[in-house]
């Protein structure tokens, strides 16, 4: 996605999501748009690379000089794991909600 056509996402989004109130002004939401904005431009001149060990996938970012600046290991769950996350995943939102209705 090109610099322009984020923007224009991003612009969209955020009027969407946050809306001019007394607790938010569109000078906030500006501000959010240039650092929304400034991160993707940041962010195009990285270099990902991925390399898979094993069971394990590495994603690693570079900067356009060349020093790391972000490692990520991600590992690959089996079935029953996955399951289990999701079920973890789905009781702790039930409990936040119980939480937050109260």
């Amino acid at each position: 996605m090109s610099l322009s056509e984020y923007t224009k996402v991003i612009d969209q989004a955020v009027d969407n999501q946050y809306k001019i109130s007394e607790y938010r002004t569109q000078a906030d939401n500006d501000e959010s748009k240039k650092i929304y904005v400034k991160s993707y431009k940041e962010s195009l001149e990285e270099t990902v690379r991925y390399k898979v060990k094993g069971d394990r996938l590495i994603v690693t970012t570079y900067n356009k000089k060349g020093k790391l600046i972000e490692e990520r290991s991600f590992k690959r769950l089996s079935g029953d794991d996955v399951k289990k996350l999701d079920y973890d995943y789905e009781r702790d939102v039930r409990v936040d909600k119980k939480r937050f209705q109260n």
